[in-house]
């Protein structure tokens, strides 16, 4: 603790996945905005996770690999000793509290932080409904849960009271000076024409995404405006999207439209990207509470997304975007052709929604919500039985 911020804490945050998706984005933005209270990080990632390595010390964030228990009832002992190493680790790096960036991660740690005697944290991201009884009572050692969005809470497969539980919406600042030339130079780059309409998604090519809605709903914008372009921005090189990746391909070919989708992959200037698109869609399945939303309407872009889970409770639909409903493919064609013909109801939802970052969703909240959490986590006392529970 320095003398500057008393009560900062030196936190572990646990990423489970291998690649960079939005969790990965949001735990930096989560550290950056905890940096401000004193707090410093150190990011426990997986053997392999290269990528996740790399954007963490690109930002300045210490790393270290971890072992990932894995809770079982028939290999209790094995389970137990994996987790006391991982507790060894988290005392060696002296951290304070393990923050899991999401509940895949509390499943491998929160028997490891409270062995090591500290708080575990535990993000929820994503829709959880249901959960086996043999990771329930991994669940109850996690001293707090932080939502994404409200309805993630209703719809969570475990009980957790307001006292261990709360929501924290994400923050990014607005901006209005997107590159022309910048946007001009990735129209080339990505041969797009000069006039073609470009819809923009930024998602890793994975069937929560849907993006067999979108290729229908696409069929149907350039029926209408046949220059039309659409450009997804993620990861389909993992082996987890590769196979689904292959399968949108088929039904682009199927459908005609291959020539008018472009993937870029996995992209560090997705600020830049989005001054490229005219409107932002998301048809994604589910949804926790999509950062890649706050990121398009902050500057000012018009957004069509699925009314599932948080989303709503960014997208006031008529107001500052349009909601459609999920895997229909004729609605999403219709809002989408909606905010490409018509220019000035573009700009409006896309200001009311720059707006709305600004008044409810900026950086400067969110960083005083963060701050918020780890005061009131860190200055609450274990429970003793929660302690005893996990050292027995």
């Amino acid at each position: 603790m320095s003398a500057a911020h008393p009560e900062a804490a030196h936190v572990a945050h646990v990423l489970p996945w291998p690649n960079i998706g939005g969790t990965e984005i949001a735990t930096l933005r989560l550290i950056q905005a905890a940096a401000g209270h004193g707090h410093t990080a150190t990011v426990l990632h997986r053997p392999g996770a290269e990528p996740v390595r790399e954007l963490m010390q690109r930002a300045g964030v210490a790393t270290a690999e971890y072992t990932a228990p894995t809770p079982s009832i028939r290999s209790a002992n094995a389970y137990l000793a994996d987790s006391r190493k991982l507790a060894d680790q988290l005392k060696a790096l002296e951290v304070e509290a393990v923050h899991c960036a999401d509940v895949a991660a509390a499943f491998h740690t929160s028997l490891a932080g409270r062995l090591a005697g500290i708080p575990v944290i535990s993000h929820v991201r994503n829709r959880y409904r249901a959960f086996p009884w043999r990771l329930r009572p991994v669940l109850s050692l996690v001293q707090q849960f932080v939502f994404v969005s409200h309805q993630t809470w209703r719809e969570f497969g475990f009980p957790v009271s307001a006292r261990r539980g709360s929501v924290l919406y994400d923050g990014i600042a607005v901006r209005d000076d997107l590159d022309p030339d910048r946007s001009r130079a990735l129209r080339a780059e990505l041969s797009v024409p000069p006039s073609a309409p470009v819809v923009g998604m930024v998602a890793r090519v994975a069937r929560q995404k849907d993006l067999e809605t979108l290729a229908r709903a696409a069929a149907g914008v350039l029926r209408v405006l046949p220059d039309a372009r659409f450009v997804i921005v993620g990861d389909h090189q993992a082996d987890t999207h590769r196979e689904y990746h292959a399968e949108i391909e088929q039904l682009l070919a199927s459908l005609g439209i291959r020539e008018r989708f472009i993937f870029t992959g996995q992209r560090d200037d997705v600020e830049a990207l989005l001054g490229l698109f005219d409107v932002f869609v998301l048809s994604t399945h589910w949804e926790g509470f999509p950062l890649v939303l706050l990121e398009a309407m902050a500057v000012a872009l018009p957004v069509v997304a699925t009314a599932v889970d948080g989303i709503p409770e960014v997208v006031r639909t008529g107001d500052t975007g349009l909601l459609v409903p999920p895997k229909d493919a004729e609605a999403l064609a219709a809002a989408l052709l909606a905010l490409l013909q018509d220019r000035e109801l573009a700009r409006r939802l896309g200001r009311a929604g720059q707006a709305r970052v600004a008044a409810e969703f900026s950086r400067e909240r969110f960083q005083e919500r963060v701050g918020a959490l780890y005061q009131r986590v860190l200055r609450r006392p274990l429970r003793p039985d929660l302690v005893s529970q996990a050292r027995s």
